[in-house]
């Protein structure tokens, strides 16, 4: 990974790991080279770990900079899929500690969890991110029918910054908050998410009687700062039997 990798008219399919990244394991503490994944279809990878596993397909903890910006550490674009890959804890699909994740023209679809019925669970998403020093672009790119464990069925966010833009998800559902997205922060974290110019139609959640909407921006009280923007979208089928049907 320090010298990056490319990985095209691809299909990596059925592989498997015990703990992280079903595969791609990604852990580098100094500077790496961007990476890409482009015209490659990432389909039916799992960890085995059922309770804790991160990153179904890809787990990612790599850091450079440039010029004190972080650069695009992996690409994956140019009718590149996610689909039906499955995690234990967090990041069904990916799996971003520190680094930058830039995804341009994907599919992700169906991608689960081992176990469902934790509703108390504080982790999900299809893609998770979880440190200040994460950073996911998402740009022209479909979200479809991805179901997540606990708390947001697309994005769980615990830090870091989500641009997001001409973007459709539709029927994406997680258990307890964010049919689509799910932002709070830990200690000492910063995040910031801006989403624009994107469809979201029929997210939902499945425990609807217990909790929130497709948006959800929870209040920090453990010293961390974190912010959510959404601008020029179009939200449509929000609905809950408590307050904040799309954002709460």
């Amino acid at each position: 990974v320090a010298r990056g990798f490319t990985i095209t008219n691809s299909c990596l399919y059925g592989n498997s790991a015990p703990n992280n990244g079903g595969v791609i394991y990604a852990d580098l503490h100094q500077d790496s080279r961007e990476s890409l994944i482009q015209n490659t279809k990432i389909d039916s990878n799992q960890v085995t770990n059922k309770t804790d596993g991160l990153g179904g397909a890809i787990y990612w903890n790599c850091f450079s900079w440039d010029n004190g910006q972080s650069q695009p550490g992996l690409k994956i674009w140019k009718n590149s899929t996610l689909c039906k890959n499955k995690a234990g804890k967090s990041g069904s699909a990916v799996y971003l500690l520190k680094g930058h994740l830039h995804c341009d023209g994907i599919t992700m679809n169906e991608n689960t969890f081992h176990t469902l019925t934790d509703i108390d669970d504080e982790y999900g998403g299809t893609i998770a991110m979880c440190h200040n020093m994460s950073k996911v672009d998402f740009n022209n790119s479909v979200a479809h029918n991805n179901v997540s464990t606990g708390k947001g069925g697309v994005f769980h966010i615990r830090g870091g910054r989500l641009f997001a833009s001409n973007i459709q998800a539709d029927n994406n559902s997680a258990n307890t908050r964010g049919g689509f997205i799910f932002q709070t922060s830990h200690v000492g974290s910063e995040g910031f998410v801006l989403i624009q110019r994107s469809s979201f139609v029929g997210n939902y959640l499945r425990h609807s009687s217990d909790v929130w909407g497709k948006f959800s921006h929870a209040n920090s009280n453990n010293n961390g700062m974190h912010a959510m923007m959404i601008a020029r979208c179009t939200i449509d089928d929000g609905s809950t039997s408590r307050p904040g049907a799309v954002i709460n």
